[in-house]
């Protein structure tokens, strides 16, 4: 069973099925199995009535592990990356859930691991192969985690300082239009380390020049922010309150001032 090799070393994650995105939780270290149910549709006698369903099973072992945390790393990365060259905040919005769900997951493996991997006794309690995995994730998360805090809080505050950008007009509507670089970086900082006081502090220190991060406090501290994405579905709904559409469609072709003055 998943518990027997989450408790044994073997796999490192609990795996469901996301009904609303026919996925995994994780799609690096889960594999996606469709199964056909045949509960209640009469589908003993007649077989092609059978629905199919979507199952989720952890990866295991050292070797699938390893590639697993190594996709992820990839993934994570590579997003966070191209939103801060792209620039775009709403225009990039798959890359910026996918990044930060990812930095959520290095965290919360990092939280996991870090009591076995301090503990010889421990690790050699873990099947072949996995000690050096659970090293690699302890060393690794953090770094990650701050590359892509640092990509993505850079991306907001380009669209932010653009005079001409609407992302600019959406946080000024807000009652954010004195907010000052590196606010996005210490949110999604927060956000993936939720028991940091240091981190917490930094974000919170942001929160009297921006009332719409007060709300955004307020979900760090009563639901711990279980899920990333959350934020930046808050993000999207609070930007989104002028205008969706016009967003989606504009935000990411506004020139900015310095290649405006140079036209």
């Amino acid at each position: 069973t998943v518990g027997t090799c989450i408790e044994g070393g073997s796999c490192l994650l609990q795996c469901t099925y996301v009904a609303k995105q026919d996925a995994c939780n994780s799609e690096h270290f889960c594999s996606l199995v469709r199964e056909r149910d045949t509960v209640g549709t009469g589908s003993s006698y007649f077989p092609w009535r059978a629905k199919t369903r979507g199952r989720c099973v952890p990866k295991r072992g050292a070797q699938a592990t390893k590639a697993a945390w190594a996709a992820l790393v990839k993934s994570a990365s590579e997003d966070a990356r191209k939103v801060r060259e792209e620039k775009c905040v709403l225009g990039c919005k798959k890359e910026w859930q996918r990044s930060a769900q990812n930095v959520q997951l290095a965290m919360g493996l990092k939280g996991q691991l870090e009591s076995i991997v301090a503990s010889e006794q421990s690790l050699r309690m873990l099947p072949a192969g996995m000690p050096k995995v659970a090293e690699a994730i302890v060393e690794e998360a953090e770094s990650l985690s701050e590359e892509v805090a640092s990509n993505l809080g850079a991306a907001f505050d380009e669209k932010r300082r653009n005079k001409r950008s609407a992302l600019r007009k959406a946080l000024s509507d807000k009652g954010c239009k004195n907010l000052e670089d590196g606010s996005m970086q210490a949110l999604i900082t927060a956000a993936s380390r939720p028991d940091d006081a240091a981190a917490s502090s930094r974000f919170a220190a942001y929160v009297e020049s921006c009332p719409w991060f007060r709300e955004l406090q307020e979900a760090t501290d009563t639901q711990r922010l279980e899920s990333l994405s959350e934020e930046i579905e808050e993000v999207d709904r609070a930007i989104g309150s002028t205008d969706a559409r016009v967003l989606r469609e504009k935000e990411d072709n506004v020139p900015s001032d310095e290649s405006a003055l140079s036209s």
